[in-house]
């Protein structure tokens, strides 16, 4: 038997089936009075208006319980959606329902994760090394070379890449199959040869307020500290932080420190500063919590340059020490 689609719904707000949209209450007071009962007279609008009343609050109430009935049926779907996936990935089948739950595909070496609905990290191992450093910047030579349509921008790190695309483009999926195309490749990139720069720095003093500290903690001179700096040719792993900004590797160990508990509000531009086993060089003067240990008069970042940024990814830099009077004297050339 088919049941009335007002079925369970309050009195008040059940419909007459001879007069749909109106309540049996509504229309029983909108009929003509009779003998035998009936509103007339002065109480007839009264009673109308109340009655009317009756309905409307009726009705909200069958809104509310509908909105109701709406948002419990919707949390039963997305439960249910949920159960599904869980059941498909224990059978072997695994659907993807949020980024923590996709899966991060190994190939040659590199693991794909996704980072967001819009960006891909290629990892080359967890490790600083100049072997995954080396596979980053060749799959970025690449990725230059022969773009994909559809990738905003890469990002380059110690030994990873991040990519970030056009979601309306490309899924996940699809730009890691393409990827592994470049990845087969990657020792056909061809990587210009490294240049070799060196960079003046005047050590201590008011140019590096943390030298002595460092030279403390690690149980050294401050000359023996600046030696150590200077010994070494670092690389430029990739540059971020903002613009300019070189992280360097690696720090003799014997120097590696830890950075400030506080940073500094202000650090100044070309100041040389050292954290955990980075050194690095502030284009700015940016808020910072590495250890001072140094400055350069030589300008890191000039956007009116034709390469804005003195270092670029895969240089050789070298620290060379310099006087007071050095410093000056170039800082004015």
């Amino acid at each position: 038997m088919k049941q009335r689609e007002d079925a369970g719904l309050p009195d008040t707000i059940r419909r007459d089936p001879h007069k749909p949209g109106e309540s049996p209450a509504l229309h029983e007071l909108k009929a003509p009075a009779t003998v035998g009962g009936g509103y007339k007279g002065k109480d007839a609008p009264d009673r109308i208006g109340a009655a009317t009343r009756r309905e409307e609050r009726g009705e909200e109430r069958s809104l509310g319980y509908a909105r109701s009935r709406n948002t419990i049926r919707d949390a039963r779907s997305a439960d249910d959606k949920r159960k599904k996936a869980r059941a498909g990935a224990k059978a072997g089948h695994h659907v993807p329902y949020t980024l923590v739950d996709m899966p991060t595909p190994v190939d040659s070496g590199a693991r794909f994760q996704p980072a967001s609905d819009r960006s891909l990290l290629i990892y080359f191992g967890q490790q600083i090394t100049l072997e995954a450093h080396q596979r980053v910047i060749r799959l970025l030579r690449l990725m230059e070379l022969q773009p994909v349509a559809g990738i905003h921008n890469l990002h380059p790190a110690y030994c990873s890449l991040l990519v970030t695309f056009d979601a309306l483009k490309l899924r996940h999926d699809e730009l890691q199959a393409i990827l592994r195309g470049y990845l087969d490749r990657l020792e056909d990139a061809r990587l210009p040869e490294p240049r070799q720069l060196e960079i003046p720095v005047c050590y201590g003093g008011e140019h590096g307020p943390d030298l002595d500290e460092v030279a403390a903690l690690h149980g050294m001179s401050p000359a023996q500290a600046i030696e150590l700096h200077s010994s070494v040719t670092y690389v430029v792993y990739f540059l971020g932080f903002v613009p300019g900004f070189a992280y360097l590797g690696e720090l003799p160990e014997a120097l590696a420190t830890p950075r400030l508990v506080t940073p500094r509000k202000s650090v100044p531009p070309g100041s040389i500063g050292i954290a955990g086993n980075q050194t690095g060089v502030y284009p700015f003067a940016t808020p910072g919590g590495w250890r001072l240990i140094g400055r350069t008069p030589f300008s890191m970042f000039q956007p009116d340059r034709k390469n804005m940024s003195l270092l670029s990814i895969g240089d050789r830099v070298r620290f060379m020490p310099a006087s007071k009077e050095q410093f000056t004297a170039l800082e004015n050339a």
